[in-house]
């Protein structure tokens, strides 16, 4: 789940490492069980990779908290 400090993150402009912002992104891939695995694992790779690559080490709050919404929408949701 998104945690429900991230508004307040939001509000208050501060950032969140890269990294911390896609911790429950990539622990998504040990847990998934359903059909195309391979084709499920690869894409969230892709996805942050290309995350590390635009954002740096650190990413602001606001922007990670409407990604990981995003991606409870596309991948199911965000523990």
């Amino acid at each position: 789940m998104i945690s429900n400090s991230a508004p307040e993150g939001v509000a208050a402009g501060k950032t969140i490492s890269t990294e911390a912002a896609l911790r429950y992104v990539v622990e998504l891939k040990t847990t998934y069980d359903g059909p195309n695995r391979e084709e499920y694992v690869c894409e969230i790779d892709q996805f942050a990779d290309d995350f590390r690559k635009k954002h740096g080490p650190q990413v602001p709050v606001a922007e990670a908290y409407a990604i990981l919404k995003d991606l409870e929408a596309r991948f199911g949701r965000v523990e």
